[in-house]
């Protein structure tokens, strides 16, 4: 499935998202929405898939005292809210992969890619997932679906065509589970669902007793 982009030719943001896309061997399909406007339903569907608020993605004006960012408005004041590609909520802690190639974070974390997870338990980050040191080294191995099973082991899915110690081919439409170096194919999207054509793009573990 490719991806979309509702792109705006003049501006330099947009472009170096094209971009970026296309040097990671995407194909995207374009829409010019200055030209065809997304309708309402569009643009609530695209913040559901997200799971941001259109106030969230509201850019702040930058001033000689608070510097431009992005995030969302409480009493007056920006929060600064990195872009993550996923996140799953523990019963102690958030688990995020970010989207960015390199994210620094605050605390133990440090840089980070996208093919890592990190936690964060309401005041310090740490790395709960190096994807490079586990066999995710390119760019189709982007982690873009999180979660964890009753055990708390990682489940997730990739931007691509996935290889690691175990598993001698995975797909974007299979869920992977990841158990102390050991990788399972928890779901094989393609044989079982028949989803060979698509992307398994968001994931929810339903735990017993739920």
């Amino acid at each position: 499935m490719n991806p979309v982009i509702w792109h705006n030719p003049a501006c330099s943001t947009s472009r170096n998202a094209l971009a970026l896309l296309r040097e990671r061997g995407f194909d995207p399909d374009i829409v010019l929405y200055l030209e065809n406007p997304p309708s309402e339903a569009d643009i609530r569907a695209v913040l559901l898939e997200a799971g941001f608020s259109a106030r969230e993605l509201l850019r702040m004006r930058a001033t000689a005292e608070a510097p431009r960012t992005q995030g969302s408005i409480r009493s007056g004041r920006p929060r600064i809210r990195p872009c993550w590609r996923a996140c799953w909520l523990t019963p102690d802690s958030w688990r995020l992969a970010p989207t960015a190639l390199m994210l620094t974070v605050p605390g133990s974390a440090g840089k980070v890619d996208d093919s890592d997870v990190v936690a964060y338990d309401g005041a310090d980050f740490s790395l709960f997932f190096d994807g490079s040191a586990n066999g995710l080294s390119t760019n189709a191995e982007d982690v873009d679906a999180i979660a964890c099973d009753e055990t708390g082991h990682l489940l997730l899915s990739t931007v691509g065509g996935f290889s690691v110690p175990g598993i001698a081919k995975g797909t974007d439409e299979d869920l992977a589970r990841f158990d102390a170096g050991a990788w399972t194919i928890l779901f094989d999207g393609s044989h079982n669902a028949g989803l060979a054509a698509e992307d398994m793009g968001r994931v929810r573990a339903r735990l017993r007793g739920e």
